[in-house]
């Protein structure tokens, strides 16, 4: 008779993946704290910005198309790098961006900021090389226009 009882958390090679499950859910749970703060900040932005109705509606109309418009081009990284793939060159395009801005003088990151990074982080795996991935990458920002 076998008594060794695995846990929820114990990989049948014995790998514990209690405290990976805890990362992952504080990060959702800091994800969902800042999508409920849209909600709150809307009436600051229509005092402080004078925003009307209509166009703090857009505002929050924005932050949800993001969702709706970058799930394919997530699919498709999340396809080529893999999810741990897609995730590590997210982080390090923000870590660029926000380096860029500060070596700029800026204290925070602007679009520009991100596009002047773009192609050094993502370019190489774009295509094949890291030149032509470059080229690639400077390729689809001409086609995304800056808010």
């Amino acid at each position: 008779m076998n008594n060794n009882k695995q846990g929820m958390f114990v990989l049948p090679d014995g790998r514990n993946v209690l405290f990976t499950f805890c990362l992952v859910s504080s990060l959702f749970l800091l994800w969902g704290f800042c999508n409920g703060m849209i909600d709150v900040m809307d009436k600051h932005f229509q005092d402080e910005l004078h925003l009307s109705l209509s166009q703090s509606a857009w505002v929050q109309f924005a932050h949800w198309m993001g969702y709706f418009l970058m799930s394919l081009p997530a699919g498709w990284l999340a396809t080529r790098l893999g999810y741990k793939g897609g995730i590590i060159a997210g982080l390090l395009l923000v870590a660029a961006a926000r380096a860029w801005a500060l070596i700029n003088g800026r204290p925070m990151v602007m679009p520009e900021d991100v596009q002047a990074v773009f192609p050094a982080v993502a370019g190489h795996r774009l295509a094949g090389g890291a030149r032509a991935g470059a080229l690639q990458a400077q390729a689809l920002l001409r086609g995304v226009a800056v808010p």
